[in-house]
């Protein structure tokens, strides 16, 4: 399954992925690209 949700409100978004498609690093840079800014957040943050 692949989602995700995204809150304009909280700057936060919840990916669900497969990592044999796409690792988080990449993920990570085309949002950057894309002009916003995104980071991993670890748990417990």
């Amino acid at each position: 399954m692949h989602r995700a949700d995204v809150s304009f409100r909280d700057k936060e978004a919840r990916v669900v992925f497969d990592p044999g498609q796409v690792t988080v690093d990449q993920m990570v840079d085309a949002v950057n690209r894309a002009g916003f800014r995104a980071s991993l957040k670890r748990p417990g943050e």
